[in-house]
């Protein structure tokens, strides 16, 4: 018996739970393998090939072990989702599952809206429209809530097959074939696979899911749509939050502060009120409004204004064309706009900003009982500083504001 062959059936089986079952399984494959290695070692191949061939006759088996339950997998693979109710007088379809057993959320949406809120009872609840009932995929596993729409493609796809593949294994069925009823079959396959693709190619669906989660026991949450809005009220995410759009807003406001929260978005707008160490928020077609309390903060938009209101020992923010309003108590900001102006107020007992503009104006607000050293300088425009300066490097906020095409003002 080779070893290494020993050593990559045990890789293989690692992690799977120990009973009679997969120990027949491991025995048996271990088998096989060594007698293919013995096999292509007796026709003379190469050793490093025959090591390499009997790995690829392992190839698909680690998906097919997947299935099964690891050691310690009893608990964390169990599947809580329970049968759905009966559709209320609105239409809607409710799914419930054990809230105590979620701790993270993940959405996969394509045109649908999707809101999430604190779950009044002890339950956490899922609420679409039945119309998109073979959209939708939900489940609840190893902690995880999942939210997946499915396309049009695969919904119609799937049903289509199933209908030609009925239709086939009843013509197969009969004993003699007519030419009416291979005519019939031809014509009913083409008229099928034409509807398929008629409802793949029609109008997105718009729906709006609700979602109801526990309050104090989400650690992750991902969150992603094409074309929907996003809305997040006040539920507290420990660890990880990432949301994320093509086209729609996304709206969030946490209950506790989080570790980490990205929040990313090609053409909406991106609100976020909330306490995080690290605070990603980003568009490019749309605006950004936050009211936040972070460590680290970093804000930027290509086309759409952005307002900042809240404290952090570090912000950074970018404008390519919008205007940047920025209040509240930092400790270090760098700001930049290409077009568009930049406003700060400062409410902070130490402050160092780096503010810069190519078309933009750049306005500064200081505490008057707080010491500024500022230095300025505009190529095209004017530059004004409306209270009383120094020169010492130990002053309380420090600014060095710079603009090419604009005017600069201190006060």
């Amino acid at each position: 018996m080779d070893d290494r062959v020993k050593k990559m059936v045990d890789r293989l089986f690692d992690g799977t739970e120990d009973n009679e079952e997969m120990a027949a399984a491991k025995a048996e494959i271990l088998e096989n393998c060594q007698e293919r290695y013995a096999d292509l070692a007796a026709e003379g191949m190469n050793d490093d090939d025959v090591m390499r061939a009997v790995e690829d006759s392992l190839k698909g088996m680690e998906e097919l072990l997947d299935k099964y339950p690891g050691e310690d997998a009893a608990a964390a693979t169990k599947v809580t989702e329970t049968e759905e109710t009966e559709e209320d007088e609105n239409g809607d379809v409710t799914l419930r599952f054990d809230a105590m057993e979620i701790t993270g959320v993940r959405a996969n949406l394509r045109s649908m809206s999707i809101r999430f809120e604190t779950s009044p009872g002890t339950e956490a609840l899922v609420i679409y429209p039945a119309k998109v009932r073979k959209l939708m995929s939900v489940t609840a596993k190893d902690g995880v809530l999942s939210i997946q729409q499915k396309s049009r493609t695969e919904v119609e796809g799937e049903s289509t097959v199933k209908d030609i593949s009925r239709d086939a294994q009843e013509l197969f069925d009969k004993n003699q074939w007519s030419a009416e009823d291979v005519t019939g079959f031809l014509s009913s396959t083409f008229q099928r696979a034409l509807g398929g693709v008629s409802k793949i190619f029609s109008a997105p669906v718009d729906a709006k899911i609700k979602v109801y989660l526990p309050a104090g026991r989400i650690q992750t949450a991902e969150i992603g749509t094409t074309s929907g809005d996003i809305v997040w009220d006040e539920i507290s995410v420990s660890e990880s939050m990432k949301i994320g759009t093509t086209s729609g807003d996304a709206a969030v406001t946490l209950g506790a502060k989080c570790a980490e929260v990205g929040i990313h978005c090609t053409s909406g707008d991106v609100t976020f009120r909330g306490e995080a160490d690290t605070l990603d928020l980003s568009t490019t077609n749309g605006d950004i409004e936050a009211e936040a309390n972070a460590e680290k903060a970093a804000l930027s938009t290509t086309s759409g204004d952005l307002k900042w209101t809240g404290s952090a020992a570090e912000l950074d923010v970018t404008t390519v064309n919008g205007d940047a309003d920025l209040r509240g108590e930092t400790g270090h900001v760098e700001a930049q706009s290409v077009n568009g102006d930049l406003d700060v107020t400062v409410d902070a007992e130490n402050c160092d900003m780096e503010l810069n503009t190519v078309t933009g104006d750049i306005s500064v607000r200081t505490p008057a009982e707080k010491s500024v050293r500022a230095e300025t300088s505009t190529t095209r425009g004017d530059a004004k500083v409306r209270r009383e300066t120094t020169d010492s490097e130990e002053a309380d906020i420090q600014i060095r504001a710079e603009s090419v095409n604009g005017d600069i003002v201190i006060g």
